[in-house]
């Protein structure tokens, strides 16, 4: 057993060793970066969604401004959804986009056919860095409690995911 113990939270956040962090740019320049992609590619579904998220920021702002709109997240989401032709479900969507685009900086994977190729943490290159690191000084076979359940631990205090 090594004569000082590693604690593997602090071992494996990925930003220890940045110190010049990029900010994160913001959702509606996300948003116009993946519409010029979508009209390349001739996506139809990408660029519904994509201008329905456009606008919703749009008319987010809108609403946020004006003091006599309570809720303005939900109430632009409906007026968007309403505006396309779609319901409550998509003003739900519409939202949840919003959220998974500011993360991930892509729109989700479609359902059908791509169950391989969901978001990981271990895609994040950062992170996949930092496990190899840690595990390349751990001993051969050692096995502990608190090593088990690193991951799990690290993704509920969120210092993976922190501003991605």
């Amino acid at each position: 057993m090594p004569s000082e113990l590693i604690d593997p939270i602090e071992f494996l956040d990925p930003t220890a060793d940045d110190e010049d962090e990029f900010a994160r740019p913001p959702v509606g320049q996300v948003i116009n970066s993946l519409i010029a992609e979508a009209k390349k590619h001739h996506s139809f579904s990408a660029l519904f969604k994509l201008q329905a998220l456009k606008n919703y920021l749009e008319l987010h702002a809108q609403y946020h401004i004006n003091p006599k709109i309570t809720n303005p997240a939900t109430r632009a989401s409906l007026a968007i959804a309403k505006s396309v032709g779609k319901g409550p479900y998509f003003a739900r969507k519409i939202c949840q986009l919003v959220i998974y685009v500011d993360k991930f900086h892509t729109l989700p994977p479609t359902g059908s056919g791509k169950h391989h190729a969901h978001p990981s943490l271990l895609n994040n290159e950062r992170v996949y860095q930092a496990v190899r690191r840690f595990l390349a000084v751990q001993e051969d076979g050692e096995v502990s409690q608190s090593r088990n359940c690193i991951l799990r631990r690290l993704q509920r205090s969120n210092q993976l995911v922190k501003g991605r």
